[in-house]
């Protein structure tokens, strides 16, 4: 800009001299013409440095708006079960340390589920302290995390239905890109439109009714989760063209965010690392919370690898349109967990004997089957990323968002795993999949 304004300047000086009593009329409008240049090149060169140092990897502000990432979708990402760090088979006190929601003294204890839900405990949306989005700002991204996403929403409540009392997730979305600047979007959508709470507790019946394996939740919900498949695509394409068509009508001048569907961890572990063994009731009901039939429970496994292709194929479909100028990638979760999911043979439950709360490294990173849940427990918090788990998502995020293979037009699927050997949330890795095999091979 400043080559710009010595371009002015010079040109104030060539030329035939102008004629008398019009100099001093021509010099007062070329002085005008060079001071608005380089007025214009000081705003330009603010804005150009302003740009700079508030690149979307150094968060800051843009157009002096806050830069924001945004969490949507259903209870995998809002933070349902962050009420629990770990699994305890007892309902006294605070659960061997595990209840985040007691402050415990000798004599009692209380109870405030709003000390991790907050306001949204009131309506069930359980959007936790440490919900993914959340942990994933404690892990190093920069942006001011945004959660909007609701246990139990499905597809609809994203796109024009409200839900449990709030306006539909893409007009919070709207109105949020009218005031903020969103970098990061990310969403976890499709269980709810699969009803895949209602199969695990089918699976919990089938198991406690010890009938026989044709009767099984493998077998009479298999119709059933076939037909919603193959509705799935087409939803989760729906949901990234509301998201994108919303933020273009919010702020056609944000063509830069980041746009992510992901898929969802897997909750049990393979029959072989199941700490007890399937016909005890004691071990899987009362003390485990996975009280189900290994052929149901591998079923189940398969089912979320299943979901994970129909996400990715709702991601594809989106991404090949023309209009679909911001195009989403792809996060699989199944192996986030790894060794830490309900009922695994790696970890284990706090005890009465434990003197504080097991770490993350030892504990389960998944909420048990709360069978009987009354009071402190609830029955939504069931197999749901607890504590630990939703900082494990928090830090595939944060390593999906350090990943600069985004950029390329090959890399829009990512895979977040915990290897072998690994015990801690910070340790999961993010790597860049195929684009053509099933997101874990479990399909």
């Amino acid at each position: 800009m400043e080559t710009v304004a010595a371009r002015v300047g010079t040109g104030a000086s060539v030329g035939a001299a102008p004629r008398a009593g019009v100099t001093g009329r021509r010099n007062r409008r070329r002085a005008l013409m060079v001071a608005a240049v380089l007025v214009a090149a000081s705003a330009c060169g603010t804005a150009t440095s302003g740009t700079t140092k508030q690149a979307p990897e150094q968060g800051g502000k843009k157009r002096g708006k806050t830069a924001v990432m945004v969490s949507m979708g259903d209870s995998y990402i809002s933070g349902e079960a962050g009420r629990w760090a770990g699994n305890a088979a007892t309902t006294k006190r605070d659960a061997y340390f595990t209840d985040l929601a007691a402050s415990c003294d000798p004599k009692q204890c209380t109870y405030n589920p709003r000390k991790i839900y907050g306001a949204s405990y009131d309506n069930g949306c359980n959007r936790s302290k440490d919900a993914e989005i959340k942990s994933a700002k404690d892990a190093g991204l920069p942006w001011e995390p945004e959660n909007i996403a609701c246990s139990g929403a499905e597809a609809r409540h994203i796109l024009d239905e409200k839900f449990k009392g709030e306006d539909p997730q893409s007009v919070q979305l709207f109105r949020m890109a009218r005031a903020k600047d969103v970098r990061l979007v990310v969403v976890s959508i499709g269980g709810n439109d699969m009803h895949f709470s209602g199969i695990i507790w089918d699976c919990y019946v089938a198991w406690n009714a010890g009938i026989s394996p044709k009767q099984r939740c493998k077998t009479s919900q298999e119709g059933a989760a076939k037909k919603r498949l193959e509705k799935l695509t087409e939803k989760v394409s729906s949901v990234l063209h509301k998201i994108a068509t919303t933020l273009r009508d919010a702020d056609g001048q944000n063509t830069t965010y980041r746009l992510v569907v992901q898929s969802y961890p897997s909750i049990l572990p393979d029959a072989a690392n199941n700490r007890y063994k399937p016909d005890s009731n004691k071990g899987r009901k009362n003390y485990g919370g996975c009280p189900f039939w290994d052929d149901d429970a591998e079923w189940a496994r398969k089912l979320v690898g299943r979901i994970a292709e129909a996400q990715w194929a709702g991601v594809q479909a989106y991404n090949k349109f023309p209009t679909a100028t911001v195009k989403a990638d792809f996060l699989d979760l199944q192996q986030a967990f790894n060794r830490h999911e309900v009922c695994s043979g790696s970890v284990r439950q706090a005890q009465k004997y434990d003197q504080q709360r097991v770490k993350a490294d030892r504990s389960e990173w998944v909420r048990y089957l709360a069978i009987f849940a009354t009071g402190k427990s609830q029955r939504q918090e069931s197999v749901h990323p607890n504590n630990y788990g939703q900082k494990a998502l928090g830090h595939c995020l944060k390593k999906l968002a350090d990943d600069a293979g985004w950029k390329r037009k090959e890399h829009r699927k990512f895979a977040c795993s915990l290897p072998a050997g690994k015990n801690e949330p910070q340790e999961v890795e993010v790597a860049r999949a195929s684009q053509t095999q099933p997101p874990s091979g479990r399909s």
